[in-house]
């Protein structure tokens, strides 16, 4: 009998718990909100795009040019250095400010060249110089024009310089003094139209002096010019 009451006791404990749960879950779905089915198998629509847009906007983006549009700044072309042209170069002959030495004024002078083992040879003694100075003179322009002549009628010889002095110095001094009376005549001889690839200049220095100077004057310069063969 005690058994049956304990028995039948937690039956109905039992039952009165399972229909609280029962209960309790009727209420609940009550209240929660439903939830569509369908809209979440459903998949969110996107958003559509005209292919046909986006084709126009690209072409006319890319076949625009600068001009059409304000915001693209054009290219600037590109700069290249301003090159001068070469000058051209005229074949125009070197002017040497010496005058030309008229044919009258050559026809009084005579020229009468030495003939020797060695070539032709013409002395110049101290009146074809100009004072101190280691030049010629201006008034034998018409003379060292003659030599020239004679130069160029044997346009296949070389020339030999040779000048000396009779002068007090050291032998250094004399051998420069020398050369530079040396250079000045075939500097004259040059101005005159003779190659100068065909003259030889060479200063000797103090040697005796073969030529005769002038009557009142010291003959301390002398230079010989030698046609060589």
């Amino acid at each position: 009998m005690g058994r049956s009451r304990w028995f039948l006791s937690n039956y109905f404990s039992l039952f009165g718990l399972l229909g609280l749960i029962f209960v309790l879950n009727i209420t609940g779905c009550a209240t929660s909100p439903e939830i569509d089915s369908r809209a979440i198998s459903e998949p969110l629509p996107t958003p559509e795009v005209s292919t046909q847009t986006s084709m126009q906007s690209y072409s006319s983006t890319a076949t625009s040019s600068p001009a059409d549009n304000p915001a693209v700044a054009p290219p600037k072309p590109l700069q290249y250095p301003a090159t001068k042209p070469a000058p051209t170069q005229k074949n125009t002959p070197k002017t040497t400010g010496k005058k030309p030495v008229s044919a009258a004024s050559t026809s009084s002078v005579v020229l009468t060249p030495q003939q020797t083992p060695e070539g032709l040879l013409i002395t110049l003694d101290e009146r074809y110089f100009s004072g101190d100075r280691m030049r010629v003179a201006t008034n034998q322009a018409a003379f060292m024009q003659k030599i020239a002549e004679l130069f160029r009628q044997y346009p296949h010889r070389q020339g030999k310089i040779e000048a000396i002095v009779n002068d007090v110095g050291s032998a250094d001094y004399l051998r420069g003094v020398s050369q530079r009376l040396a250079d000045a005549v075939l500097y004259e001889l040059v101005e005159r139209g003779v190659e100068s690839r065909r003259l030889l200049a060479t200063g000797l220095g103090a040697r005796p002096l073969s030529a005769v100077a002038p009557r009142g004057q010291m003959g301390q310069r002398q230079v010989t010019i030698l046609l060589l063969p």
